[in-house]
């Protein structure tokens, strides 16, 4: 049996994941990133351009940002793993109305889809998870790395085509509906 938990190392969990067939890398601290962050390579968007997963510790983030120290965790405490995309493309401006209500939508409907909006000209996708005693469990961080891939590669058209003005929510939610009853249809015979 392989070991599947781990201290809460970004350098294990580089290691896990290039295991797991994962093509990463460690962002060590740069002035316009003062945390160290794991890269994990997702493949491309319907539009060739590469995504590219963030990983970092959350109580790093948040200590290196403060004046109070203390804020570090320790190695036994919990701790938050942030998984951080932030999708290539500028939205369109007249699109910003439909893409807000489609991304509530989303966010709404689904546990763990975190879409957003970065300063109202990006999309971005995030999910924290805690890493209880400092540790995490490989097969946990694999699942969710799948399920995040699954929500993007679903659903990262469909923002694009509303974020980039080229369908209005309408569209979208006309074409899901025909989708849907294609499906019911086809498993009613």
């Amino acid at each position: 049996m392989t070991k599947d938990r781990f201290n809460a190392q970004l350098s294990e969990l580089k290691h896990y994941l290039e295991q797991q067939g994962l093509q990463t890398e460690i962002q060590p601290p740069i002035e316009s990133s003062p945390i160290e962050q794991l890269l994990v390579h997702l493949g491309k968007d319907t539009h060739e351009q590469e995504l590219v997963l963030q990983l970092f510790w959350l109580s790093d983030a948040q200590a290196d940002s403060s004046p109070i120290k203390s804020l570090k965790a320790q190695e036994d405490e919990p701790r938050f793993l942030q998984f951080f995309i932030l999708f290539p493309f500028v939205i369109v401006e007249s699109s910003l109305s439909d893409l807000s209500k489609m991304l509530f939508r989303i966010n709404s409907a689904f546990d763990m889809a975190q879409f957003g909006l970065y300063e109202q000209k990006m999309v971005y996708y995030r999910y924290v998870h805690i890493c209880a005693h400092g540790q995490f469990e490989g097969q946990a961080i694999q699942a969710i790395l799948l399920s995040i891939q699954f929500l993007i590669e679903t659903l990262l058209p469909s923002i694009m085509d509303v974020a980039l003005a080229r369908k209005t929510l309408k569209e979208v939610q006309s074409e899901a509906k025909q989708l849907i009853q294609e499906m019911e249809l086809d498993s009613s015979d």
